[in-house]
């Protein structure tokens, strides 16, 4: 092997005394650049944060949007992501509207929903799928799972003649029916405990006039209120605040001898 030259070895040792830090800073600086990415990275349901979330908004549904959405990993600044996320969010039968994503404080997204708002357990009795199952003021089916058996029976109760289901969580019930008795419900749903009431029974007429419904006391079933057909909600109301103007001055609706009207 030739022998390095004085020169040519002065001008070695310069390249390795040059070389050497710029080798070390290179490593410095990927792995400052890893540890960066990495804290940028999503890590689990609890980087995405619900504002405003009501108490029956279930804690899995963040759970929900990080596993569907396959965002293990992923940079928070990646682009496209909060739409991404908002896209994951509108799919869910408990969102009704997406408002905003963003990003938040300590590296977590924000999402800000409206959320759909349970106001009855609807009966089913035929078809496979049996049972109580929850909707919203605007008949939308929302999930049962989560609700304890306690939380579903706080709910009022719609029977209705010979109903099944035949359509997906997170949609419009296929029954005009239920719509319609969702509407009743969302009215009622305030002041259902205080008026001690157990559950909405749709009454099918012969005749051509709108369908009437029927309230039922849980302790006593004798002892009904006859509201009628569903009117503007002008009318509703009033019905509401004859109701609690009854309780008030009467005493409560179980000790009624006879049906309380408002179809006549």
């Amino acid at each position: 092997m030739k022998k390095l030259s004085p020169k040519e070895k002065r001008l070695f040792f310069v390249a390795v005394g040059l070389g050497a830090p710029l080798l070390i800073i290179a490593l410095t600086w990927a792995q400052w650049r890893e540890a960066i990415f990495v804290s940028y990275r999503l890590s689990g349901p609890d980087d995405l944060v619900l504002s405003d979330k009501p108490d029956w908004i279930p804690d899995e549904l963040t759970e929900n949007l990080f596993r569907q959405g396959k965002l293990e990993g992923t940079n928070l600044y990646e682009k496209g992501l909060l739409q991404k996320i908002g896209q994951l969010a509108s799919l869910e039968p408990w969102v009704k509207e997406v408002k905003k994503v963003e990003k938040g404080a300590n590296k977590k997204i924000v999402l800000h929903l409206l959320y759909r708002k349970p106001v009855a357990m609807v009966k089913v009795t035929s078809g496979e799928k049996r049972g109580l199952l929850p909707i919203d003021r605007e008949g939308v089916l929302l999930p049962i799972d989560g609700f304890t058996e306690e939380e579903i029976e706080a709910y009022p109760r719609l029977i209705i003649s010979d109903l099944s289901l035949a359509q997906l969580t997170g949609k419009v019930w296929d029954d005009i029916r239920v719509v319609q008795s969702a509407t009743l419900a969302g009215s009622l749903v305030p002041y259902w405990k205080e008026l001690g009431l157990y559950q909405i029974i749709y009454q099918e007429t012969t005749e051509e006039l709108d369908s009437t419904y029927e309230l039922i006391l849980a302790d006593k079933k004798s002892a009904r209120v006859i509201w009628g057909v569903i009117e503007s909600e002008e009318k509703e109301n009033k019905k509401i605040e004859t109701l609690l103007k009854y309780i008030k001055e009467e005493g409560p609706l179980k000790e009624l001898a006879a049906p309380l009207r408002f179809d006549s």
